[in-house]
């Protein structure tokens, strides 16, 4: 009897066998339908962007390599347009200038003379007491100095300017979002990493994958958070989009973000109350 039932076991076992490796067998021999590829229009993206002054960022740079002589103002104060941020050392053109002020000066009482002796020797020239030559000479003089103080002035006027400058000042009303400089130090001439301001109100430059270009428009809000931590800093509303499609000019550390893609460029202002936010930060949003 035990026989059997171990004979009954081992036979339904080998059935169950093959019939399960049959099943295997079809299956894997059956044509699979090749799978649609997904819509990416539809599915999230994350978005990446870096915080700036909302219109661009505004950078300071020197005309010429000087030592900094005076800093005027500090980051995160609020400045007018042409208010001086910062003094280079001048020395040399501050000399230029009082050289140049003295020559005016000077040029200004020789016209001032001659002009009497012409207009002196006229009425000479008209009672004849004085040959017309010697009127002409003293005309002649007149004009020449006339000409001396405009030479001179125009002098004084270029040396006022290379003065000025070398003083540095706010190109637009708004902050100071950045000023890297201290009394003593050397500013290279066309440094423009130093001193960076821009408008108060604060907005993202983002970078839209091509594959999602269309979704995101003018008007659109969205949350900006920190691209490192997550945390949500606040709200955003698109204000512009750009009709090109190029490379993005920063990486970001997100393994699914592809660096060999085409990116559309897209600007974020930020609207209502917000956590603050450098210049320069990395954001993220994403796209729903």
């Amino acid at each position: 009897m035990k026989t059997k039932i171990r004979y009954s076991v081992l036979i339904a076992v080998g059935v169950a066998a093959a019939v399960f490796s049959t099943i295997v067998f079809i299956r894997s021999a059956r044509r699979t339908a090749e799978a649609s590829p997904p819509d990416l229009s539809r599915a999230p993206a994350r978005v990446y962007g870096v915080v700036e002054p909302a219109g661009g960022a505004l950078p300071v740079a020197a005309p010429v390599t000087r030592a900094v002589e005076e800093v005027l103002v500090r980051e995160g104060d609020v400045v007018t347009k042409g208010q001086p941020l910062v003094r280079l050392d001048a020395a040399v053109e501050r000399a230029q200038l009082r050289v140049a002020t003295s020559r005016v000066a000077v040029a200004a009482k020789n016209a001032e003379l001659s002009a009497d002796a012409a207009a002196r020797n006229a009425g000479l020239s008209a009672q004849g007491q004085i040959s017309p030559y010697e009127y002409r000479q003293s005309q002649l003089r007149a004009e020449a100095d006339r000409a001396a103080l405009a030479v001179a002035t125009s002098e004084a006027a270029l040396a006022r300017a290379q003065l000025e400058r070398l003083t540095l000042v706010a190109p637009a009303d708004g902050v100071v979002y950045k000023l890297d400089l201290r009394p003593g130090e050397t500013l290279v001439a066309g440094d423009d990493s130093r001193i960076i301001c821009g408008p108060r109100r604060l907005g993202v430059r983002s970078y839209v994958e091509s594959y999602w270009i269309g979704r995101v428009k003018p008007g659109l809000k969205y949350d900006i958070r920190d691209a490192e931590t997550g945390e949500r800093l606040g709200t955003g509303v698109v204000t512009a989009v750009s009709p090109y499609v190029g490379g993005r000019e920063f990486r970001t550390e997100d393994p699914n973000n592809r660096h060999d893609a085409k990116f559309q460029e897209v600007v974020i202002e930020m609207v209502g109350d917000h956590k603050p936010m450098p210049i320069g930060l990395r954001v993220v949003t994403e796209l729903k």
